[in-house]
């Protein structure tokens, strides 16, 4: 078999192990129970997020909800120990972003390679530090700042400054929240990373993981550029949004199996939150109520995926995230179904180049072999 009928057939595979597990998710659900409390958390946690965020005015509510949702996990210790690597990651990566601006948005060339270092590093810290998740926003938050200021240079700053209170804000009511209702204690601790060293050995698998994140990442501002895009700041926080979700730290997408199979996972997760969210919009959610109630119970389904044993955590997170990122617009309830087709344009546009990426830097193999279920 050709290596090209070897993806097709491991991706069509991966496609319909995926859609098979989430029928049967969905024919489990069940509005009471441990579970159904465990995927009201983060839901809830995601509203008040929200709400607050459009109370204070700030400009990206939908940042807050997914710091919260992220954040939020199933135990108090599990929340605290998250939310204060977030916040710490986003602070630094602003802080780092912040002193080259004036260069990089005069030097294309300059601005791609910085994007594409600080990415690459951070999504290889995910895998070999024991702080991870921190290196992991870090290089989030620094592309998003950089991104930014390429479409409005003067909005750096404030960028800077509005993510972190946006993040803060997530990741506040999150702990709150944990403290409040989740169960004291800790889950059971991973395994422990492997540190930086062996690099270009064992661990390069690990380095190729942090190759194509910064390479997906340095190509925007290029194919804003020769695309002539309207506007290359939505674009740029929902592209680099979707890489904020966890990775396989122990397979790194190491190999073509697991790279279709999360590729695909990712695919089919964010099409599901983005197209009900589109959905939802269509009613219209014109009344704070109704809009709030539609957030939490879109995050519920989510979060009951999330915490699947079938192996589509992963898709339930990619869905979470979409589904933040199109339902919450701005100050309120949206108004237009616009903003929210530009945002799910700029998810498939960050799928497709994350996955043209993942099959150009990848190991030489000749055909990729099945992926085993993933746990997210």
């Amino acid at each position: 078999m050709s290596t090209d009928a070897a993806i097709a057939a491991t991706a069509m595979r991966a496609a319909t192990g995926t859609l098979a597990a989430l029928g049967a998710e969905l024919r489990t659900l069940r509005p009471t129970g441990q579970r159904a409390r465990l995927a009201a958390l983060p839901a809830l946690v995601v509203v008040l997020a929200t709400v607050l965020a459009c109370a204070l005015d700030l400009p990206d509510p939908w940042w807050a909800g997914i710091s919260g949702f992220i954040t939020t996990q199933t135990t108090r210790q599990g929340a605290v120990q998250k939310g204060a690597r977030r916040l710490i990651g986003t602070m630094a990566g602003a802080a780092l972003a912040l002193p080259g601006v004036g260069w990089f948005v005069y030097d294309p060339v300059l601005c791609s390679l910085g994007l594409f270092v600080v990415a690459a590093v951070g999504m290889l810290g995910v895998v070999v530090s024991p702080h991870g998740y921190a290196w992991q926003i870090a290089a989030i938050t620094f592309s998003i700042v950089v991104l930014t200021a390429l479409d409005d240079p003067t909005r750096a700053f404030a960028t800077a400054v509005f993510r972190s209170a946006e993040v803060a804000l997530g990741v506040g009511t999150a702990v709150l929240a944990a403290r409040a209702l989740a169960p004291a204690g800790s889950a059971a601790p991973p395994p422990p990373p492997p540190g930086w060293h062996d690099l270009f050995g064992r661990q390069w698998p690990a380095v190729l993981h942090g190759v194509r994140s910064g390479i997906a990442v340095a190509v925007l501002p290029v194919i804003w550029g020769w695309f002539d895009l309207p506007a290359l700041t939505a674009i740029a926080m929902t592209v680099v949004s979707i890489l904020a979700a966890p990775v396989l730290a122990t397979h790194p997408l190491d190999d073509a199996g697991r790279i279709i199979d999360k590729s695909v996972k990712r695919l089919i997760g964010c099409g599901l939150g983005g197209g009900i969210a589109v959905a939802l919009l269509a009613l219209p959610l014109d009344s704070l109520p109704l809009w709030l109630a539609a957030l939490f119970a879109g995050l519920w389904l989510f979060g009951w995926l999330e915490s699947s044993t079938r192996g589509i955590g992963y898709a339930g997170i990619q869905a979470a995230l979409a589904f933040i990122i199109v339902l919450v617009q701005g100050e309120g309830p949206p108004v237009s179904l616009i903003p929210a087709l530009n945002r799910l344009a700029g998810i498939v546009l960050g799928l497709l180049i994350l996955l043209g990426v993942s099959f150009v830097v990848r190991p030489a193999e000749e055909a990729p072999a099945a992926a085993p279920a993933d746990a997210a």
